[in-house]
């Protein structure tokens, strides 16, 4: 506990990663940004343990000895943010195989969380952390109050923690914002055909080719910009798939957030009573929730089909066009002028544990203890683009008065405000509202658990040279669901970039684990 607080590290899993053990694990930088892919939901802002590389799924994670419900749907992986940072008295990192102990889900070794069990008095601690170009701030607040009763054989400790972490995009730093890339130069190694092998290094303003954020349009041996002007490629990397410079779009606009905003308030609740040595009962509850927002890059159209009748076509490309004998043009254009697209999660986690221990004899005790573990999952995708009318937005036409619109006669009357898909900078921000939606998806993961333990030692019967003959027995109920309701309009396929392999559909499902 004091090597956490002296580290500085508000980040339970930050932190963790100094064991070596632990070193793959993901804190909130490995889910941010684009690690949030167009098919994936409820994944942003998780801090997920990886013991020994096998994957959080694979590693067990623990609180004083008893299970932990899920964070992430669809998967047993424990989000270590419902833990609370100021409670934890110790980790315990078992490297080792532990199925014996804790069933088949301790192959790979198992992660406990011990928290403090006779806290006595208040503590209270802030902490405020900024970066030293003035951003990426966090903010972390714990109260701790706790009174021992009953000479000591009982005691009630109630928690609250809060933390707000600041976002930060990868345009707040300019190594990012401008796509430059470090290259490690081996000439030695150096093969031209081969894909990953270089002789230059480092690079800068880096750029994907054949597409713009201005636009591009290819009219038989001709390539304009959006706005009209002829289109300059960037200098191709060859092997990569990368350009340098030109008219091309920046890398950098697909990067995404380096850190997720958050926020997040913890409640716990621990009590003990030792009514005998034949009779002691712990309590546990608790109630985290935390919301976490963060931004990929931007959409594009790839391409955009424009009749020639679209009045903001550019006179030189609609002079080609012409020229050709085409009745529309295609826009291939990233949209740097349109919201990026981002994901919003609130997660809700409830765990209450009642455990009862005793001694049976001098030679004999148990333990009997039941866990019940919820967490609901609330994922809000941002600014998702709505095909059908953004289409509509795309199709202008200029009306009889000489101002522009969109075609359709319905898309005018739900609000459709046409877009210029031509240059850069060219979309109306009052148009978002009518083709960008927030679709919200539902998850719950529930957790039953059941246990009872007896150990002891033959002593009163017998005894050998070595000492008398120790024995332990057990054994666990546990039963786990989850179900997904992803929103109608996502599983109806209306949104921008969801294709029939990542489509999410409303699932459902359990498992129940006698051991």
């Amino acid at each position: 506990a004091a090597d956490l607080q002296q580290s500085g590290n508000t980040n339970v899993t930050t932190f963790l990663q100094r064991v070596p053990a632990l070193t793959n694990s993901r804190d909130s930088t490995r889910t941010a940004g684009n690690a949030q892919a167009d098919g994936s939901f409820g994944q942003v802002g998780l801090n997920l343990l990886d013991l020994r590389g096998l994957g959080p799924n694979r590693t067990l994670v623990l609180v004083n000895g008893r299970r932990h419900v899920a964070g992430q749907p669809d998967t047993a992986a424990v989000d270590i943010n419902a833990i609370p940072t100021d409670l934890i008295e110790r980790v315990d990192v078992l490297t080792g195989a532990a199925s014996a102990v804790y069933g088949a889900d301790g192959v790979s070794g198992v992660v406990n969380f011990v928290l403090k069990r006779d806290f006595d008095g208040v503590a209270a601690r802030s902490q405020f952390g900024i970066s030293e170009r003035g951003d990426a701030a966090n903010r972390f607040a714990s109260l701790i109050a706790g009174r021992n009763f009953a000479d000591g054989r009982g005691n009630l400790t109630v928690a609250y923690e809060y933390n707000a972490d600041q976002p930060l995009a990868n345009d707040d730093r300019r190594y990012l914002a401008q796509g430059d890339r470090q290259y490690f130069v081996n000439l030695d190694n150096y093969d031209p055909t081969r894909a990953g092998s270089y002789k230059i290094g480092p690079v800068g303003d880096l750029r994907y080719p054949y597409s713009s954020n201005q636009g591009i349009v290819y009219i038989g041996d001709q390539t304009f910009r959006g706005d009209g002007g002829l289109y300059t490629p960037g200098r191709f990397l060859q092997n990569d798939g990368y350009s340098i410079g030109g008219d091309d779009t920046p890398v950098a606009g697909y990067i995404g957030d380096i850190f997720p905003r958050t926020r997040r308030h913890a409640v716990n609740a621990l009590t003990h009573y030792d009514a005998s040595d034949a009779f002691k009962i712990s309590l546990e509850g608790k109630f985290v929730q935390s919301t976490v927002t963060s931004f990929g890059g931007y959409g594009g159209n790839y391409p955009a089909t424009i009749a020639l009748d679209n009045p903001y076509i550019p006179a030189s490309i609609l002079a080609a066009a012409r020229a050709a004998g085409l009745g529309s043009v295609d826009v291939n254009r990233n949209n740097f002028d349109i919201p990026r697209r981002g994901e919003e999660d609130r997660r809700r986690t409830y765990r209450g544990v009642v455990d009862v221990t005793g001694r049976i004899s001098e030679h004999a005790s148990y333990d009997v203890s039941y866990t019940y573990g919820q967490t609901d999952v609330r994922a809000t995708k941002l600014n998702d683009r709505l095909n059908d009318r953004f289409l509509n937005a795309l199709d202008a036409v200029r009306a009889p008065g000489g101002t522009i619109v969109c075609r359709s006669a319905d898309a005018r009357a739900a609000g459709c405000v046409p877009v210029n898909t031509f240059g850069g900078n060219t979309v109306d921000p009052a148009s978002f509202g009518y083709f960008l939606s927030n679709p919200a998806s539902n998850a719950r993961l529930t957790q039953h658990v059941a246990n009872a333990s007896l150990n002891g030692d033959f002593g009163q019967f017998f005894t050998l040279p070595g000492g008398p003959v120790a024995f332990a027995v057990g054994g666990e109920y546990r039963r786990e669901a989850s179900s997904f309701r992803p929103a109608q309009a996502i599983t109806d396929n209306l949104f921008y970039q969801y294709d029939e392999y990542i489509l999410p559909t409303p699932s459902s499902g359990h498992f129940d684990v006698w051991e």
